[in-house]
């Protein structure tokens, strides 16, 4: 049985311990393991992420993706031209971001992957994961059931 956070009592202090923290991860993986059952290892649209024409040039709008093994939010990208489909392409990104603990050091406290689009024509870019935007599949929840 998964816990669950009971946020009633906010304004007297929540006692937000190791056991929180534990608890937030725990609905985390839980997402994790449901899209890897799910989808695999294939990349997925789960929302947003539609590709627009406004004003000449192409935009890709918000939205979330399994891309990777990992469920990821993509912000909207506005292209500096009208890029077809076959030009876009989505990447992965890592970074791991320091805060400063109860005891004064700062050290690592969270992991971030985050997906992007670039438009380009070569993907051949040193490092990066990337993915053609015509690769990945849009979640029909019709087929789901």
């Amino acid at each position: 049985q998964m816990r669950k956070i009971m946020l009633n009592n906010m304004a007297a202090g929540f006692p937000a311990d190791e056991t929180f923290v534990r608890t937030v991860d725990e609905h985390r993986e839980c997402l994790q393991q449901l899209c890897r059952g799910l989808f695999g290892s294939n990349a997925v649209i789960l929302s947003g992420v539609e590709r627009e024409v406004k004003d000449g040039v192409a935009i890709l709008t918000e939205g979330y993706v399994w891309f990777d093994g990992d469920l990821m939010y993509i912000e909207r990208t506005k292209f500096e031209y009208l890029a077809p489909a076959e030009h876009i392409w989505l990447g992965k990104g890592k970074q791991t971001l320091m805060g400063v603990y109860y005891n004064g050091e700062e050290k690592a406290c969270y992991d971030y992957n985050s997906c992007y689009a670039v438009a380009i024509d070569n993907p051949g870019m040193h490092g990066a994961i990337l993915r053609n935007y015509n690769d990945f599949k849009r979640v029909k929840p019709l087929e789901l059931l």
